[in-house]
């Protein structure tokens, strides 16, 4: 997931991008936004994160793809069960072979990586920095739909932490050429039911939707 078929290429339209922006930089950060990223909610004891993370691999891999893979999670929450600590965190993994693509890019325009970041992890940063300027500009409890051309991914916000987030494949018609109003219709299935999915589990409700991404084509 996320590995780049010709660095040759992705190193050219990145030169191509600096340049034609005229931006000078000696440091990039990557954002990874794809719909084929694997997130994954587990509960796991309130352990050191070395503990934690050797939890995940027994969980989720087998010891060949362990090898390849970098691990990284978010705590969601802090509980307890049956008066034990408890973790809620959301994992997601990217395989190393990725990670090097990236890397190699970089270095062929002489740039640094400094960062390595998912998107929708990314943007619950956004949002939680956000919060801190201005705590009433959003809603305590919303969902926000991220609209790529691909695909969506919808997230759960209560506030201003990231409690849910699902990405959804859609379909964009033949030849490339969007259907909208089936497009729309999808975007409202989705959208309902992670709000019915949310709202049955938590008791809360949703207050706002807001949308991010391309939303300027789901105009007209």
């Amino acid at each position: 997931t996320g590995n780049i078929k010709d660095l040759v290429v992705f190193a050219q339209i990145l030169q191509d991008c600096l340049t034609t922006n005229k931006i000078k930089a000696d440091k990039v950060t990557f954002i990874l936004d794809n719909s084929r990223i694997v997130f994954r909610e587990m509960i796991v004891p309130d352990v050191p994160e070395s503990k934690i993370r050797l939890i995940i691999q027994s969980e989720i891999f087998s010891d060949s793809k362990v090898q390849n893979t970098i691990i990284d999670y978010v705590v969601v929450a802090k509980f307890k069960e049956d008066k034990k600590p408890k973790l809620k965190i959301r994992v997601t993994y990217i395989t190393n072979d990725c990670v090097e693509s990236l890397l190699n890019s970089a270095t062929e325009l002489g740039l640094t990586p400094t960062v390595l970041d998912i998107a929708p992890n990314a943007m619950s940063k956004l949002i939680w920095r956000y919060s801190k300027s201005d705590k009433k500009a959003l809603e305590d409890t919303f969902l926000l739909l991220d609209y790529k051309d691909s695909f969506i991914t919808i997230s759960v916000f209560d506030k201003f932490n990231c409690e849910f987030t699902k990405s959804t494949v859609l379909y964009a018609g033949e030849s490339g050429e969007v259907d909208k109003e089936y497009l729309l219709q999808e975007l409202v299935n989705n959208v309902n039911s992670v709000v019915r999915f949310y709202e049955s589990r938590t008791d809360k409700d949703i207050k706002a939707i807001y949308i991010t991404g391309n939303a300027s084509d789901l105009e007209d």
